[in-house]
């Protein structure tokens, strides 16, 4: 696996965290 790769799917797991926090922050 490449770097790029990993920070793709890095970006792929944090974006619905940060949605469900943002949600749970409200």
């Amino acid at each position: 696996m490449s770097l790029d790769e990993l920070c793709d799917l890095g970006d792929c797991l944090r974006a619905p965290i940060h949605l469900y926090w943002a949600l749970w922050a409200f």
